[in-house]
């Protein structure tokens, strides 16, 4: 099974993908990562593994805040399908943990901190979940302090 997790910088990710431990094999994207690359490794070694794959952070990450901070998508429309129809055809979880902008905690010296580009990039994930929830096993995560 392929569980992705999305949402905001400090939301919660990273800690939960961590509560696994051995149990899963983990992959971590970031604004730096080949998210296409990075989605093929994920994708075959789900289909290979007896355990869970997280992937924590994917395509719905690069386009939430590729479009907010860079006004630039590394991601084409094709590849944005491929990873659509691919996950279609596997077991997969989508996590978005919503928690709000004001729980996730900061550094002052964080470019994320601006909380105008975090609600506009909170606003494109609305958007991808909701153009993509009949399709993806989409399930939000509300939670405020763990």
């Amino acid at each position: 099974m392929l569980i992705i997790l999305e949402g905001l910088d400090k939301s919660g990710k990273t800690t939960f993908a961590q509560r696994f431990g051995s149990d899963a094999i983990y992959y971590h994207s970031d604004a730096e990562t080949d998210t296409m690359k990075m989605f093929r490794q994920a994708y075959k070694a789900s289909l290979r593994e007896d355990k869970p794959v997280i992937l924590d952070r994917s395509f719905m990450s690069e386009i939430a805040y590729g479009t907010a901070y860079r006004n630039d998508v590394k991601l084409t429309q094709e590849e944005y399908e491929v990873i659509v129809e691919r996950l279609v055809a596997i077991p997969h979880i989508i996590l978005y943990f919503k928690r709000p902008i004001s729980k996730c905690k900061f550094e002052d010296n964080e470019f994320e901190s601006d909380t105008s580009k975090l609600s506009y990039t909170a606003y494109i994930y609305s958007q991808l979940i909701s153009d993509l929830k009949d399709k993806l096993n989409i399930y939000e995560v509300k939670y405020y302090d763990w």
